[in-house]
């Protein structure tokens, strides 16, 4: 098919999308991150969970030196996997509020926790969820959202490949490796 007729068919597919009722109009916004925060100088260990207060350094794939989480069960669970994967390229803990975040239909921004770039050039936009939490309403939309966002700017194909994977904190705790918990996850493909 000659490039002029992929592209129209592109435009075509994009135009429909953003057409279609209930779904929000997609911008792109570059964003350049890591974004810079000042780092404290009292850090805990990535091996030992010490509070959410602090601020874990020593990782080997991390964009940043020392990063941050909301609970040992998911978040630092989490990038304990990625630091560990032959698979993970790097890392990056994302925060709220920040720049980099996903709009909602309702116009609220999500916030996911992490992007990791796998060796194989895909992006992760990855959530971890307490399993009390999981089948909220709200947790449940932005589910969705991040979903139809990683479809969308894949089908776009002008920033790579990107997935989204969503994990309950019981699928981390089974998981002995990120690429374990890609299997117990079951993210679209």
């Amino acid at each position: 098919m000659p490039q002029q007729a992929v592209e129209a068919i592109a435009k075509l597919i994009v135009s429909a999308y953003n057409a279609r009722k209930l779904n929000p109009q997609r911008r792109w916004r570059i964003v350049e991150v890591p974004i810079r925060r000042s780092m404290p100088s009292d850090l805990g260990s990535k091996w030992q969970w010490a509070g959410k207060e602090l601020w874990y350094g020593d990782w080997s794939k991390s964009v940043q030196p020392v990063a941050n989480f909301d609970a040992k069960s998911t978040d630092f669970n989490l990038a304990n996997l990625f630091d560990s994967s032959k698979m993970v390229d790097w890392w990056l803990r994302l925060y709220e509020p920040g720049d980099a975040y996903i709009e909602l239909d309702n116009g609220k921004r999500y916030y996911p926790d992490f992007v990791v770039l796998d060796t194989d050039g895909v992006f992760w936009v990855v959530e971890g969820k307490s399993d009390r939490d999981a089948d909220r309403l709200d947790v449940l939309a932005k589910m969705k959202a991040a979903q139809e966002w990683a479809r969308f700017v894949r089908d776009k194909g002008e920033f790579g490949v990107w997935r989204y994977v969503f994990a309950t904190e019981n699928l981390i705790r089974q998981a002995k490796s990120w690429e374990e918990l890609l299997v117990l996850a079951k993210p679209e493909r």
